[in-house]
């Protein structure tokens, strides 16, 4: 039956962040009011349709600068409730709890309205789809937990949805020219190739299933071999795991893309897993990303604007993450780089921002950069075989929040170090430039710098290598399994495990990626009992003050805690904070700064914490900056 008739609603409690309890209740049936879900903004209404973010009346042409320039209109729904006075009390969830949403009571009473902003991390676009048509979705609103209002099960979008073609016996490369079309994968298949020759195109392979590629007729792509290539294509959508079963020579993701997103999605077997050094690509969101097992390089990044988050890229041939010199005003942030044979992360580039960076086992550097007005903080090197930061022929950069070893600056000028440098040891060696940042030998502060230099006997303890099976990853025996035998190499139960070799860790054996015999799942998280890198980002030495939902934020993360960076614009950031993507707040560059809703860094590295950090909100104190909001997840390391 209809809304506003006697029918049953499946009850459950929901809190005022809108995270719904697992318990159904069996109060039975209930009257409630009807209500509508719309399309946000009505330029937008459609999956892979894109509003201007300074003027949302306006489409995307897609010559906009940077991935959030543009608002994604197909995750963004709104639903009115006009009779609300505000938001207090109010709270709202969809059925198919895909979305994260949001209320706003700015309009006062009588424009109250709820807003979904984006998919959930734990959700995919998969999640709406059956292999042809969209699900149907609702909305329950609830006042002090309980439902008083609700929208009609309906498909939210027009778009077409159809399986995606199979060519898995042709040999042929597959054009896939239908401009706003969902093409969808349910099971596992082989593939020549797909080429995307419209804007607009969604392809979403679903949880389990792997398009693998084949060795095609002729070369699909440039010479080589690709799974999906394009030339220039606007506001596309890709989502699943590719693999390479047979073809050489070969790229995972080759396409000229902008505005487009790349998210869930996993990489392995090729030569490169995503990208070319070849192919510029802008202004993109690549977001929870996996590579690993690729020949060369797992991800390659040429171009600029790019926002990549959430990225894990182990057991490469070659390098974890590699972006080219003409590559400026990218985006990364919580990106893990392990048990590669080359570089953990080589950057030749200018004016990116790198946050929240782990480089550990790799055969070659850490962190290798070279390049003019970079920013990296929270960053955490450790046991790879040569230098864990790599700088050479670099200007004006900003290193904040490192822990590690082994830094090596070469003609180097005008950089600043400055937060805490929490060193295993005094080994820096400066050769060369103008005020480079760091006395030769004793890491002592020169020039511009003013960092806290703490050194620290040991190394972070992390959860290291599993000895217990993994119950996403079909291919470990006990977290174990000969090279050989390895063909799940992308899925893992969460997003900072990845394969490597098999050895006692820190060892020398365990640098670089596993190529031959046993090789084993690593976890880079840290554990509980880590001093090293866990919690002591504070003052570099001592464990972090609590950080308490509902009391003041610690001293540490108070608005006067902050660092200016060396950019030719200089922003002033919290220190011991990193912007959260995404919540249609701030200006999304990822460093926290003023009127944006943040999380608490407490730790060095990738790693932060996990949990559900919506409720855990601490008190912020104003000063340089001011009207941020604070939240921690709730668990910090792993027992």
């Amino acid at each position: 039956m209809g809304i506003g008739s006697t029918y049953y609603v499946n009850v459950r409690a929901v809190d005022s962040s809108g995270t719904r309890s697992s318990v159904v209740s069996s109060s039975g049936f209930k009257i409630l009011s009807a209500v509508t879900v719309s399309a946000r903004y009505a330029i937008a209404p459609n999956w892979n349709d894109y509003a201007v973010t300074a003027t949302p009346t306006s489409a995307c042409t897609g010559a906009e600068l940077g991935y959030f320039a543009c608002l994604h209109g197909g995750e963004m729904k709104r639903v009115d409730l006009a009779a609300a006075p505000s938001c207090a009390g109010y709270a709202v969830a969809d059925e198919l709890e895909a979305f994260e949403w949001a209320c706003d009571d700015s309009g006062g009473a009588g424009n109250v309205y709820f807003h979904s902003r984006q998919l959930k991390k734990s959700r995919a676009l998969a999640d709406l789809l059956t292999s042809s048509t969209w699900k149907t979705n609702r909305v329950v609103i609830s006042q002090a937990g309980a439902p008083i209002a609700a929208s009609v099960r309906s498909a939210w979008w027009t778009n077409p949805v159809q399986p995606l073609p199979d060519n898995s016996a042709s040999g042929l490369m597959e054009s896939l020219a239908s401009a706003g079309t969902i093409y969808t994968l349910a099971s596992s298949r082989d593939t020549a190739g797909y080429q995307i020759d419209a804007d607009k195109i969604g392809v979403a392979i679903f949880p389990g299933a792997t398009l693998s590629l084949v060795n095609p007729a002729a070369p699909t792509c440039g010479g080589g071999n690709c799974a999906v290539y394009s030339i220039l294509r606007y506001f596309l959508w890709f989502e699943g795991e590719l693999s390479n079963r047979a073809a050489s020579g070969s790229s995972g993701f080759s396409a000229k893309i902008r505005h487009s997103v790349v998210r869930r999605a996993s990489f392995s077997g090729f030569g490169t897993g995503f990208g070319d050094s070849s192919i510029a690509i802008s202004s993109n969101l690549l977001s929870q990303i996996t590579a690993s097992n690729n020949t060369a390089d797992g991800l390659v990044l040429k171009g600029s604007r790019n926002v990549f988050t959430d990225i894990i890229s182990t057991n490469n041939g070659g390098r974890g993450i590699s972006t080219g010199d003409v590559s400026s005003n990218n985006l990364l942030q919580n990106v893990t780089v392990a048990n590669n044979s080359g570089s953990g992360i080589h950057v030749i580039s200018h004016d990116n921002t790198f946050l929240g960076i782990t480089a550990i086992n790799n055969g070659n550097h850490g962190f290798y950069l070279s390049g003019y007005r970079n920013t990296v903080s929270h960053a955490l090197f450790h046991n790879n075989s040569s230098y864990s930061l790599y700088m050479v022929t670099y200007t004006d950069n900003t290193l904040s929040q490192l822990a590690g070893s082994r830094l090596f600056l070469s003609s180097a000028s005008t950089n600043m170090f400055t937060g805490n440098l929490r060193m295993e040891s005094a080994d820096c060696s400066v050769f060369g430039g103008t005020n480079p940042g760091l006395v030769h030998g004793t890491c002592a502060n020169q020039g511009f710098s003013d960092a806290t230099l703490s050194l620290v006997a040991g190394s972070p303890e992390l959860v290291g290598q599993i000895t217990s099976d993994d119950t996403r990853n079909a291919s470990d025996n006990n977290g174990a399994m000969s090279f050989a035998s390895i063909t799940d190499w992308v899925n893992f139960e969460n997003l900072f495990r990845g394969w490597g070799r098999s050895g006692t860790f820190p060892g020398f054996d365990t640098r670089g990626a596993c190529t031959s015999g046993t090789c084993q799942i690593w976890d880079f998280r840290l554990k509980t009992t880590d001093t090293f890198a866990r919690n002591v980002t504070g003052d570099g030495v001592n464990p972090n003050a609590d950080f308490l939902s509902g009391q003041n934020c610690p001293a540490h993360l108070a608005g006067n805690v902050t660092v200016t960076d060396r950019r030719t614009a200089p922003r002033t950031f919290l220190r011991n904070a990193l912007e959260i993507l995404g919540d249609t707040i701030g200006n999304e560059d990822g460093v926290c700064e003023s009127n944006e809703s943040c999380l608490y860094a407490p730790n060095f590295g990738a790693y932060q914490g996990e949990g559900d950090y919506t409720t855990n909100e601490c008190v912020f104190q104003a000063g340089t900056l001011s009207g941020i909001r604070l939240y921690g997840y709730p668990t910090n390391g792993v027992p």
